[in-house]
């Protein structure tokens, strides 16, 4: 077994230093017994209480406008006034197919209105 020899760190020649003690001022740590930092309530904190980041509504604004953006701009629906009152009476228009007549009816009358020819099969 090898002997360690003893080295005294404050002896003159030796390569680690002595800084001093550093205060930490009014905050305690662990070591000092103060109270950890989850556990200090938000009336004894001190410092600015600013807002960080956006307000909830201007977050949900946001997140609608990158919604939209996703979606193109000549879409179904894309001009539609959400803000509009309707009655109680009001019930959509599903047009042709299921307003008047078969199926088979409604897309002739499109294909005539359009100007399109019988396609073969």
């Amino acid at each position: 077994m090898q002997e360690v020899p003893d080295l005294n760190w404050m002896e003159p020649g030796h390569p680690l230093t002595f800084i001093g003690h550093q205060e930490t001022g009014e905050k305690g740590n662990i070591h000092t017994g103060a109270r950890p930092p989850w556990l200090i309530k938000e009336d004894e904190e001190v410092g600015s209480q600013q807002q960080i980041g956006p307000s909830y509504e201007e977050f949900l604004k946001e997140k609608e406008k990158q919604k939209l953006k996703k979606l193109p701009a000549d879409r179904v629906g894309a001009n539609f006034d959400h803000t509009s009152q309707t009655g109680d009476s009001w019930l959509p228009s599903f047009g042709r197919v299921w307003n008047h007549g078969r199926r088979w009816q409604s897309r002739h009358q499109f294909r005539a209105e359009s100007g399109e020819k019988k396609k073969k099969r």
